[in-house]
């Protein structure tokens, strides 16, 4: 999927929502996967220890900079492509939840 395929894209749905986030926790524990699933959506989920390492979560996501992103040491291509996609969902109303990092095809 390229990132201007017209229509919906599966990386966008409702604005975050806490009830859902909260049953995520409770079944993974105490943070969700998230962020390795929406990385993984983009084909950047060798890149999720850095986010990890440094307790970055989709809840911090949207506030993430490119300058940010490259301290955390995102190259410029994923760098590029994490904060078009965070945009378009910020453009929408929309933030990062698990219905946005869904990985199923």
């Amino acid at each position: 999927m390229t990132p201007q395929s017209g229509g919906r894209n599966r990386l966008s749905v409702e604005i975050h929502n806490p009830q859902r986030i909260g049953k995520l926790t409770k079944f993974f524990g105490e943070e969700p996967p998230l962020l390795r699933n929406f990385l993984k959506k983009l084909g950047y989920e060798k890149l999720s220890p850095k986010f990890e390492k440094e307790k970055v979560t989709m809840l911090e996501l949207p506030y993430l900079d490119e300058e940010r992103l490259t301290q955390l040491g995102i190259p410029m291509g994923p760098r590029t492509r994490i904060l078009w996609e965070v945009q378009q969902l910020k453009q929408r109303g929309m933030s990062p939840t698990p219905e946005t990092v869904s990985v199923s095809s």
